[in-house]
C-alpha cells in the first residue's frame, strides 16, 4: 500500500518554513513539483516501473496520461500544474480520458500516453483481478495473499 500525504498548494499553507526565505509563491511552486504525478487507485496491479517511466518521461513532455480500461485514467503526470485539467464536472465518467487528453493537446502540451491497464469498478473487474492475481506473477515487493482472500471473500458473498 502507498499513502501520499499532501497538502493542498496553497501560498502560506505550505512548506511555510522555507517560504520565509523564498517567498510564498516559490514554496507553493517547490510544493507542487514535489508531487508531479497522481496515481489512481483502482488499478491495484500496475507496477512501479510504471511510475518510473511516467517521471522519465516528464523529462521530455508536459503530460503523461495512463488510460485506464474503462476510459478513465489511473496516472496524471504533469511537469507543471494546470489547473484545466482539475476544472472537469464529473471525473468517473467513460469519457475523462478523453477530455484531458483533448484539454492537453488544445494547450499545445506534449503528451506521453502509457500503457493501458484496468481497474476495478464492476463485480466483473473484480473477478478478473483475482484471476489475474492467481496467475500472474508480480515483482511487487508486497504480500498479495491479503488482496487475494479479500477478493475472494467478497465474490463468495454477493
Amino acid at each position: 500500500m502507498l499513502i501520499v500525504f499532501i497538502k493542498y498548494p496553497e501560498p502560506g499553507k505550505v512548506k511555510t518554513r522555507l517560504a520565509k526565505s523564498i517567498g510564498m509563491d516559490n514554496a507553493v511552486n517547490l510544493h507542487l513539483a514535489f508531487v508531479p504525478i497522481i496515481i489512481g487507485s483502482d488499478s491495484p496491479l500496475f507496477e512501479m516501473s510504471v511510475i518510473k517511466q511516467a517521471f522519465l518521461a516528464l523529462d521530455k513532455v508536459d503530460c503523461v496520461l495512463g488510460p485506464s480500461s474503462d476510459r478513465e485514467y489511473y496516472l496524471l503526470g504533469l511537469k507543471n500544474l494546470v489547473s484545466e485539467l482539475f476544472d472537469l464536472k464529473k471525473w468517473s465518467t467513460n469519457v475523462i480520458f478523453e477530455r484531458t487528453k483533448k484539454i492537453v493537446i488544445n494547450l499545445n502540451m506534449k503528451l506521453k500516453v502509457m500503457e493501458e491497464y484496468f481497474d476495478i469498478d464492476e463485480k466483473e473487474d473484480l473477478i478478473m483481478l483475482e484471476k489475474k492475481l492467481e496467475y500472474t506473477e508480480y515483482s511487487c515487493d508486497c504480500d498479495l495473499s491479503n488482496l487475494r482472500e479479500q477478493i475472494s471473500k467478497i465474490i463468495k458473498i454477493s
